[in-house]
């Protein structure tokens, strides 16, 4: 099927003569399902090799301190992403196929693009009034590149989202998996052409901005499929569209935060006590050793978690927990030999990825950061399991706690252990939310009302942090 073709009947209702198959029952959607994989399997290992070599690409390029400054400032941009934008791109994700079965996909997508919009102005104009006061109380001088190129990358990041929400709505893997993965080695070698050219941080941000935004005119405009909305289809009213989506999408904002806070706080802990050249030994590391527990991650979780859904929503509860056994069976297993990988092979491992300046304590890092990753990975099997049950209001707790314990105990570590301390927080922090959200699946109940459709959208959007920066971690899918 070529990327224009219209995939619209996927979203319609099926007939009872297809359901089986709907549900992820029979021969051919387990072999429709083991295809699907592949292709997002295929996109995963594209975008983690690409990591892998701008690693090592970035690393020689980039002093300390440029490459732990660039992230830093990456990461507070996918802050107000998270907070200000991404709650009306989990409501595109929620609700596309719905009005694709309206007839209303184009002015769908066109409501939520404004709304979305409004959000990055909202913060663009919030992050400009926030550096200038920082800078004015700092004494510091305005470095407007700087901003110009951050600006770019997000602009471009908030029309690339909307675009490739609409993708993953309509389950165009292989269009998603190509875009992804052609984007993340532009974002290695464009960023690396710069910093050759001069080695700062203004460098490493304008090209990281200009390879995200090569990619957009081919996937986003050239093999973009058309949106036809029917005639005879009477859109809602627009206040009460935009009240719909804020509804929907508002409750995600603490939750997002407490994910940013999990993932990212303790970078800027090593920052705040140690400088800007801690924190990109730090991100390097990290780097390394999160990419392929979050690669098995997103790959089981793409393939398992349709099924597990479409098992419980059908009262088909023992296929349910033989799906959930043997994914978390796997994931476990899978993790635990990537933990094993990193203690026995991680100067070898280092040697291979990281520049020589980089090498400093890596291996320990390797090995903590890689535990704890394989934790918060078997979290996410769990959280798909409470979504199943319809427990989603279980996640919140277990995720403040992670968030807090990754702040708290970095604050603690760091001034004592260095780079260190905050890999021996990850393992800490990650550890505390599996411990609770084990607690909560066993304390689940079948049958509680917990909001399917919201927790199916919190699970995305508490891992929207995982995205990948090239050559800076796990950061931000």
């Amino acid at each position: 099927m070529s990327p224009g073709t219209s995939r619209d009947d996927d979203l319609l209702p099926k007939t009872d003569g297809r359901a089986r198959e709907h549900l992820g029952f029979s021969r051919a959607s387990w072999m429709r399902a083991g295809r699907e994989g592949a292709v997002v399997a295929a996109g995963q290992l594209a975008v983690a090799v690409a990591g892998l070599v701008g690693i090592r690409l970035l690393t020689e390029l980039a002093p300390r301190e440029v490459f732990g400054e660039a992230n830093l400032l990456l990461g507070v941009v996918q802050l107000g992403r998270l907070i200000l934008v991404a709650p009306f791109i989990s409501a595109q994700v929620r609700f596309h196929p719905e009005y694709v079965i309206r007839g209303q996909a184009r002015w769908f997508t066109r409501e939520i693009s404004r709304l979305t919009w409004l959000g990055s102005a909202l913060f663009a104009l919030l992050g400009l009034v926030a550096y200038s006061t920082w800078r004015w109380n700092d004494g510091g001088g305005y470095r407007p590149m700087m901003l110009a190129a951050l600006a770019a990358y997000f602009f471009v990041d908030t029309a690339r989202a909307i675009k490739i929400n609409r993708l993953v709505a309509e389950r165009r893997r292989a269009l998603t998996a190509w875009w992804q993965g052609t984007e993340h080695w532009l974002t290695v070698f464009v960023p690396a052409t710069a910093l050759l050219l001069t080695a700062t941080t203004t460098s490493y941000l304008v090209g990281f901005a200009v390879g995200t935004a090569l990619v957009y005119p081919v996937f986003g405009g050239w093999l973009d499929p058309p949106l036809v909305d029917r005639e005879d289809g009477t859109p809602e009213p627009r206040k009460e569209f935009s009240r719909r989506m804020f509804r929907y999408g508002l409750p995600f904002v603490p939750l997002a935060l407490c994910g940013w806070l999990s993932s990212l706080a303790d970078r800027y802990v090593i920052a705040g006590f140690l400088g800007t050249a801690d924190a990109g030994l730090y991100v390097a590391a990290y780097s390394v050793a999160s990419r392929p527990f979050l690669m098995v991650g997103a790959v089981f979780t793409n393939f398992a978690r349709p099924i597990l859904f479409q098992a419980e929503s059908s009262g088909d509860a023992r296929r349910g927990r033989q799906v959930f056994a043997l994914w978390l069976a796997t994931t476990a297993t899978v993790c635990a030999l990537g933990v094993l990988g990193f203690a026995f092979l991680g100067d070898w491992v280092a040697k291979l990825l990281l520049a020589p300046a980089y090498r400093e304590g890596s291996v320990a890092l390797f090995v903590w950061i890689g535990l704890g990753h394989a934790m918060y990975v078997i979290v996410q099997v769990i959280e798909s399991r409470l979504m199943s049950l319809e427990r989603s209001r279980r996640l919140v707790v277990p995720s403040v706690s992670a968030a807090v314990a990754n702040l708290g105990v970095s604050i603690a570590l760091v001034p004592a252990l260095g780079a260190l301390g905050s890999g021996i927080t990850k393992a800490i922090a990650f550890g505390m939310h599996l411990l609770f959200i084990s607690v909560a699946l066993l304390r689940a109940r079948r049958g509680s009302p917990g909001g399917p459709a919201s927790g199916a959208r919190f699970g995305q959007q508490n891992h929207v942090v995982e995205k990948e920066f090239p050559g800076a971690g796990s950061d931000v899918d």
